[in-house]
Parts: structure tokens; sequence; C-alpha cells
């Protein structure tokens, strides 16, 4: 009996102990447990502060595959890549259609971010140069960056594609910087000649839409005969040159400029000018619209540089009055060229009419008999000043 109770006892001790023990260590488990729940939630929300400290995650583009200078891009070699948008600069690529059709400068391997500076718009070849041409009139709003087709037109409206899918390289007033090859060169020189010689002519340009969607236009602008020879012999065209094809529109050109009368060029050519009077005004209204856009965002407190407004080779539209200057005297220079053939045709006139054998009495009999019938119209040089 004494045993029984002792063994009771025993076990009541050691069940009292480990109760005790348990619910020691249920309280201190606890109390700790709350202690590292309430340190992790700290870190959780130190963490998540400094997550957005960075800002929200965006996508840029990198190349899927080893590439090479010069090589086309296309949606195949790209692939997206995820990175904090704290450090997506504005020249990286978030938009793939901004660069598809243009061209690698460099070699690239995957993983590096894109950016803008490492594409060309164009494969540029050795002949490529950089090269200031002029124009009759500007597209209203063009922008350094947009793609032109640069053309010619002729007084009873013949259209010529001359130079086709031209990237507008620099914009100073009716001077434009292209990037032109040696046989864009002597295309221009060529059409330059033709406009020189030839009043009621313009050239102007017209701005491709979508230029990485819409298909370059043909050139077919024939270049004189002259040029065509030189280019011939010029090592530095490495164009193919299709004599045959260039000297058939090159006839059709010169027999329509042969078939228009003075007083028609005149009426032409007048028409033509206020045209261009009325284009240049709205460019300069454009102008001014910028300017008042401008003055207002500084005025509201907002940064003008972000909106792409006038064009440069830095995004402005500067008043450049010694290219200005240049493209007047080229159309000074036209219209004396113009005068001069207009002179030296009366002068040809009058040689004519001086060799034409004399009128005899009774002529002049019947002349003077129908004088009163006949009325003399006064005689223009066909140029509009």
């Amino acid at each position: 009996m004494y045993l029984k109770k002792m063994y009771l006892i025993i076990v009541s001790s050691v069940l009292v102990l480990l109760i005790g023990i348990s619910i020691f260590q249920f309280i201190f488990w606890n109390k700790n447990t709350k202690e590292l729940k309430g340190s992790y939630e700290e870190e959780i929300v130190a963490l998540e502060k400094a997550v957005s400290s960075y800002g929200p995650m965006g996508s840029v583009w990198t190349v899927s595959n080893q590439t090479s200078p010069g090589q086309e891009v296309t949606l195949e070699d790209l692939v997206s890549v995820e990175m904090l948008g704290k450090n997506i600069g504005k020249t990286y690529i978030t938009d793939p259609n901004k660069i598809i059709g243009k061209y690698f400068k460099i070699a690239l391997m995957p993983g590096t971010p894109l950016t803008e500076d490492i594409f060309m718009y164009e494969i540029i070849n050795d002949s490529v140069r950089q090269f200031e041409v002029v124009s009759s009139t500007i597209p209203v709003g063009l922008q350094v960056g947009d793609y032109i087709d640069y053309r010619f037109l002729l007084p009873k409206g013949e259209d010529y594609v001359v130079m086709p899918h031209k990237r507008v390289e620099g914009l100073y007033d009716k001077v434009i910087t292209l990037h032109m090859t040696e046989e864009e060169i002597h295309t221009y020189q060529s059409l330059l000649v033709d406009y020189f010689i030839n009043y009621g002519s313009q050239i102007y340009m017209t701005k491709y839409l979508e230029p990485s969607i819409q298909k370059p236009a043909q050139k077919y602008y024939p270049i004189s005969n002259n040029i065509l020879n030189l280019m011939s012999i010029d090592p530095n065209v490495t164009e193919l040159i299709e004599e045959s094809i260039i000297k058939n529109r090159r006839a059709i050109l010169e027999n329509s400029l042969k078939s228009i009368q003075e007083d028609i060029i005149s009426k032409i050519g007048s028409a033509r000018s206020s045209i261009k009077s009325d284009l240049d005004s709205a460019n300069s209204t454009f102008s001014e619209r910028i300017e008042m856009r401008e003055q207002q965002q500084l005025l509201n407190g907002e940064n003008p540089s972000d909106t792409q407004t006038k064009t440069n080779e830095s995004g402005s539209i500067p008043s450049s009055n010694k290219l200005q200057q240049n493209s007047n005297i080229i159309e000074e220079e036209r219209l004396d060229s113009t005068k001069e053939v207009t002179q030296s045709e009366k002068v040809t006139q009058t040689e004519d009419n001086n060799n034409k054998p004399k009128p005899t009495t009774s002529e002049k009999k019947e002349d003077s008999s129908n004088g009163s019938k006949v009325s003399k119209e006064p005689e223009t040089n066909g140029v509009v000043e």
C-alpha cells in the first residue's frame, strides 16, 4: 500500500513537472514568436520601402542572339527583359517598333539593353557624305528625323521623284541636310541646272506618314546626258546605271520643256510663286504657335524640352541667316539665268527679222492699207519678277 502511494506521488510529481515545463515553454515560445514576428514584419516593411524607392519594374529589349554590324533589325532578333524602372533611361528601347527595319551599328551580345544610339537608319557605304540641298518649299511641321521624298516639278506639271525615302538630318530654313551617295550628288547637280534654266519649275518635298511601314517610292528623275556620261567614268559611283532608260526619260522631259510657250511659263511661275508664299506663311505660323506653346508651358511650370516641336540637329529650328541667304542667292541666279535665256532668244529673233528680205513698194502699200485692221500686241519677256 505504501509503495502504491509513493508511486502515485512520484507519477503526479512528474506530471506536474512536465505540465509546468510545458506551460513555461509555451509562454516563453509565444513571447519569442511575437518578438520574431514583429522583427520580421519590420524587415518586410523596410524591404518594401527599399523596393518602392526604386520604382516599379519596367520592360526593356535586348537581342536574342549575337548580332553583327550592318545587320537589319527584325522582331525575331529581339527579346524583352525586366528591369527596375528607376534604371531605365530615356534612350533605352521600350518599344521594338521604333527600331525594326533599322540596322545595328555594332555587334551585340544577348543581355545588353538596347539604346537608340546603337542603331542607324540606313546602310552607310563608302561614298555616303553629309550634303546640304535646297528646296523651294518646306512641308509644314517638318522635323529632323522625318523621312521625305525629294521631288522636282516642271512647269507643265510633270512631277519627278529625285531622291526617295531620305531622312532629314538637319533643317535650316529651306536648306536641308541629307546623307547622300556619290550618285545622288551627281543627280542633285543635274537637278539644279534644270531648276535654274526652267522658270516655273519647283523643288519640293513630301513627308512619309509611317516611314517604317511605307515602302520607299521609286526614283525616276532622268539626269542630263552630260552628267550621265560623267557618272559612267566616276569610280566613286558604285550603283548600276541604266543608261538606256535614263536617256529615254530625259528625251521625254526635254521635249516637254520645248513645247511650253513663254507666256504660259510666266503665268505658271507667277502662280507657283503665290503658292510658295502661302506655304512660307504657313511655316511661319507653325513656328509662332510652337513658341506660344512653349511660353505657356513655362508659365505652367512645365519643361518645353519634353515636347518635340521645332527641329534641327538638336531638336529646334534655328533661324540661320547665312543659309537663308544662300537659298535666296540660288533663287536670284535662277531668275537671272532665265532672263539671259529670254534676252538671247529676243536677240536671235531680231537677227532673224533683220535677215528677212525687205518688202517691195507694193507690199508696203498693202500693209499700210491694212494697218487699221491690225493691232500690235505688247511684247513680254515671259518673266515675272
